[in-house]
């Protein structure tokens, strides 16, 4: 499949990343350095994978960016042009943060402890971390979805999952808003479904007196126990908008109307325009020099 361009959506492109092999030997390249300590290697086919994606995206975003300033240096550029640029480069963008976060939940369900640490990839694969590490995992049944995450994803692109019924746990619609479309893919579906099932997976783990008294419970545990509780509330709200950023990727490439605007999904599977809310982090900008992208550049480094 040829995911070098635009016009792949994000779920004909993480298929292509997870089931076909990959057309160049890329791996980390940067040596380890004095004070890293390795804590393993990678070895998930499906974190390999991943990483290798992300190059088409990193090379189309290149020659978006190379094309735009070309036509500024030729003085022939004109507002459509910022526009166009701009709109194809989010896309890109938003591929690039997806596949950079599964890529490393791939490395998490192979070495756990990571849910816990900091880490980076060096050449070889190696897993370093520098300072502090926590040698218990927090999480260790590989049948919850915080370690089994990519298995259920991989099922709900192959159209594994039912998800015949109207997405869940989706509220009515609100005033104000305009229905532009509705979702049909059943993959769609089924990513909504996802995120109530790492909600309900969270809760098995976390504490019940944390669901019922809040902040004021976190006194009934050790700091060795907070520590772990807010290490699992953190992994899992990583997922969930792991999720929703990959369902509402996935809505604007089967729904041209959905681009560059912000969106919501509501009962009966009603795409709708809001009036002030954001699922995404990246947005399109007018500043005093032009149209630019405002993108939260902490997500794409590890």
């Amino acid at each position: 499949m040829n995911v070098d361009n635009d016009e792949v959506g994000i779920l004909a492109r993480l298929q292509s990343a997870f089931k076909d092999a990959p057309t160049e030997n890329i791996e980390p390249t940067e040596k380890k350095k004095d004070g890293e300590v390795v804590r393993g290697v990678v070895t998930s086919g499906d974190a390999r994978r991943l990483f290798v994606a992300r190059k088409p995206c990193g090379k189309q975003l290149d020659e978006y960016m190379a094309t735009h300033e070309a036509l500024h240096t030729s003085g022939r550029s004109e507002p459509h042009d910022c526009i166009n640029w701009a709109k194809r480069a989010v896309i890109q963008v938003e591929a690039i943060d997806i596949l950079h976060t599964l890529m490393w939940q791939a490395v998490t369900e192979e070495c756990p402890v990571l849910v816990a640490n900091n880490a980076s990839l060096r050449a070889g694969w190696e897993i370093v971390s520098v300072g502090e590490w926590i040698e218990e995992p927090v999480l260790e049944n590989n049948e919850n979805l915080g370690l089994s995450f990519i298995p259920r994803l991989k099922s709900i692109l192959e159209s594994e999952i039912d998800a015949s019924t109207p997405c869940g746990d989706l509220i009515d619609l609100e005033e104000g808003e305009e229905v532009i479309g509705v979702v049909e893919d059943n993959r769609i579906r089924a990513l909504s479904l996802f995120q109530i099932a790492l909600i309900e997976d969270a809760k098995k783990i976390i504490p019940e007196d944390i669901g019922t008294k809040g902040p004021k419970a976190f006194g009934d545990f050790s700091l060795n126990e907070l520590q772990r509780i807010i290490h699992v509330m953190d992994h899992f709200k990583g997922l969930k908008e792991t999720v929703n950023k990959i369902m509402f990727r996935a809505i604007r490439d089967s729904l041209p109307a959905a681009e560059n605007i912000s969106i919501g999904l509501r009962k009966n599977d009603q795409v709708v325009k809001t009036r002030d809310k954001s699922d995404s982090g990246i947005s399109f900008v007018i500043t005093p020099t032009g149209p630019a992208l405002s993108i939260p550049l902490s997500s794409l480094f590890r």
